[in-house]
């Protein structure tokens, strides 16, 4: 109904959106469901067209809808004994839907239609028909004289297919209309396991910079090794969509992959299993769709990620804070530039209980509070995620307990005006393995205004 509400001129652009929006493997050159979609439009035409037309019958439809059926049967029209029609029919069987589908046929040669859209069979019973059983097509009239052995058989028949349309409806199998519309995508392989996050700052002239960084381990990857050294390559695909689902920019890119044959145990990082890299761009603020694959060059191998996410603002006098960029190294270098220097991300956000973890954000409207300078404190808290048996808030509230391994820390930090950047690590030797909520509140000294960002991580145990 929404698409034939829409003026012709608009469908094309209604039809690109959504595919766009339902593509399994996002950011790649093909869309699967797509391909999928036309595939079944091609075995529709090729098998359930009337006379050569480019029209399909009722299994056209059907097989557009939900694939090509596990299994089918048909029988042949005939007429009965006594003069009686019987129709040829089909019957489908989608075992994965828990459906069957039964069809029959016009006898003026225009194809199949539904059988609920059908003259009913001859001698067809209530239960058989409402889910898709042949019907008994030739009934026992006790005005006509069978032989003894034929009514018997034909009895066996009628209970039996009565004993079918039961079972089949013990087993809640569904009809057409109760069953959506089912496009299917299998990946050739495994996918691989692909971390990455979303990270914004502000930007050049109102826009705001969005960092999508990721991180592949390299154990998911076909590598050609020798003594010391592993090899290979990954092609990387990013998209970002509007909320229009407009391509709004992509970017296309083959990045060698090298690294020793045998990590130390436990290595975690750039230098170690996990290859990292980001992908930046400046965009206004709206709503968005990010999309990254990256494809193993050797082995064929996928992964995939989608998110929709809020690109917000820093146009703003007030005070603002950037997304938390959790890193592995703050320095000098001329990749994963900020505003101080290079952060190195860690979108995995997952950490070993030995390691520090960096925290890095950036400010932006301080007052100032001597020249050239402003001072503002930084709180930091470090709280257990909430399990799904604790969310309720109303558990939250009414059991009053503490929370385990909450820790938190307060310090006053200078830097530039209007705005700045600041880091510092956090030990985690302290915290047990788990998820963890990271908040952080900044409170500018002059302005007495606050600002409040979140972020997750997890501690690891070493085995």
């Amino acid at each position: 109904l929404e698409y034939t509400a829409i003026a012709a001129r608009g469908r094309a652009l209604y039809r690109r959106r959504f595919w766009l929006r339902n593509d399994p493997t996002p950011a790649t050159n093909d869309n699967e469901l797509l391909n999928e979609f036309a595939r079944r439009i091609d075995y529709a035409l090729s098998n359930f067209c009337v006379e050569d037309s480019l029209t399909w019958d009722d299994r056209g439809d059907i097989v557009i809808r939900f694939g090509v059926p596990a299994s089918r049967m048909g029988t042949i029209g005939d007429l009965g004994r006594r003069g009686q029609i019987i129709y040829p029919t089909e019957m489908w069987y989608y075992p994965r839907m828990g459906m069957s589908v039964e069809f029959v046929g016009r006898l003026d040669g225009g194809g199949y239609v539904l059988g609920s859209n059908a003259p009913a069979p001859s001698g067809g019973t209530a239960a058989a028909s409402a889910v898709g059983i042949p019907p008994v097509t030739e009934p026992v009239d006790p005005g006509v004289e069978v032989p003894d052995i034929a009514r018997e058989v034909m009895a066996i028949e009628g209970e039996h297919i009565a004993y079918k349309a039961q079972e089949i409806a013990a087993r809640g199998l569904m009809t057409v209309e109760n069953v959506p519309m089912s496009y299917g995508y299998s990946p050739p392989a495994p996918p691989i396991m692909v971390y990455y996050e979303i990270v914004t700052a502000k930007g050049p002239d109102g826009l705001t910079d969005v960092a999508v960084n990721y991180q592949v381990p390299v154990s998911s990857l076909a590598l050609t090794e020798d003594a010391d050294r592993a090899a290979g390559s990954i092609v990387k695909r990013l998209r970002i969509l509007d909320g229009e689902h407009g391509v709004v920019a992509s970017e296309v890119r083959r990045l060698s992959v090298s690294c020793e044959s045998t990590p130390a145990p436990g290595a975690l990082g750039p230098a170690g299993r996990l290859i990292t890299d980001e992908w930046r761009l400046d965009a206004p603020p709206g709503e968005y769709t990010i999309e990254i694959a990256v494809e193993d060059t050797v082995s064929g191998r996928v992964g995939f990620g989608r998110s929709r996410t809020f690109v917000r603002g820093y146009r703003g006098r007030y005070l603002s804070m950037s997304g938390i960029q959790l890193a592995t190294a703050v320095g000098e270098g001329s990749r994963f530039r900020r505003m101080d220097g290079t952060v190195t991300p860690n979108p995995s956000r997952a950490f070993w209980r030995d390691e520090k973890l960096i925290v890095y954000f950036e400010l932006y409207g301080l007052a100032e509070d001597r020249p050239g300078e402003s001072r503002f404190t930084v709180t930091t808290e470090v709280s257990p995620r909430a399990r799904e048996e604790e969310r309720n808030w109303l558990v939250l509230l009414f059991s009053r307990k503490e929370r385990e391994h909450a820790v938190s820390s307060r310090v006053v930090a200078v830097g530039h005006v209007p705005d700045t950047a600041h880091w510092f690590s956090l030990g985690l030797s302290t915290l047990p393995e788990d998820n963890y909520d990271l908040t952080i509140t900044v409170k500018d000294v002059r302005s007495k205004r606050e600002v409040t960002e979140s972020t997750p991580f997890t501690v690891m145990e070493k085995p």
